[in-house]
């Protein structure tokens, strides 16, 4: 039987722990399937990849335009307006977003949420995704370099905007969406108090400010773990547990 392509799609990404994540899942349930890295210039060069394909992971930069080369999505992901997964049914390509579900349980596993005041940094697909899974829950005020962008998506997810390097602090949690790692792309002193969490699975410049600060804070691995065990999920029909993604991530990525 021939074994069914995988992949993930995104740039940047040549140290993903999510290759070693799922060649080890397969293997564990006895799939024949093999998982590869493609990080395209553009839009166009993923349409050429897509073909062929049983499915595939979305990163950063194409959560919200591989809109463009697939066929269609479920509702949440149409409703997010994101998508982090994609399946192969027949001659169609489905999108989904198990983003929202992984950001909010890996979030609430840490602490409370419910009517917190929350920060949200970015306003691409990360930002779209957790802004869903928190609206009527918390508080929410997305913040963006480019405020209209930020204003856009407040709108979509009746919250609030605001622009970035205005952010001032009181906040119960503050949550970065963005890929910056090596500066903190916004005042240090919105941290007091807040509860910091960086959807990053590296050590990032906001993560080591928040622990000088005395801030709790948690890096994006175990939301990279449920989102990617949700995936598999939808691929292939069988469960396994976002622990065990967990500790391949964790085997992968030191």
């Amino acid at each position: 039987m021939p074994s069914s392509m995988y992949g993930l799609v995104g740039q940047n990404i040549g140290k993903s722990p999510s290759q070693h994540m799922f060649v080890s899942a397969f293997a564990a349930l006895g799939i024949n399937a093999s998982y590869m890295i493609f990080e395209p210039n553009s839009i166009d060069d993923l349409k050429d990849f897509v073909h062929g394909f049983a499915g595939f992971n979305v990163t950063i930069p194409f959560k919200e335009s591989v809109l463009e080369v697939i066929d269609g999505t479920d509702r949440v992901a149409g409703e997010i307006g994101a998508v982090n997964v994609v399946k192969r049914n027949g001659d169609m390509l489905q999108g989904y977003n198990t983003d929202w579900i992984a950001a909010v349980e890996s979030l609430k596993s840490k602490t409370p949420v419910l009517q917190k005041k929350v920060a949200i940094i970015g306003a691409g697909g990360a930002a779209r995704a957790i802004a869903y899974g928190l609206r009527g829950v918390s508080d929410v005020t997305i913040f963006n370099r480019t405020q209209e962008r930020a204003e856009s998506l407040a709108r979509i997810f009746k919250c609030s905007a605001g622009k970035l390097d205005e952010m001032k602090g009181g906040w119960d949690i503050v949550v970065n969406c963005t890929p910056a790692s090596d500066f903190l792309p916004f005042p240090a002193s919105s941290l007091a108090n807040a509860f910091v969490f960086d959807m990053s699975y590296r050590k990032t410049k906001l993560l080591e400010t928040a622990e000088s600060a005395g801030c709790r804070a948690m890096d994006g691995k175990e939301m990279l773990a449920r989102q990617a065990s949700l995936a598999f999920g939808i691929w292939t029909g069988k469960k396994i547990g976002w622990e065990y993604m967990l500790e391949k991530a964790s085997e992968a990525l030191k």
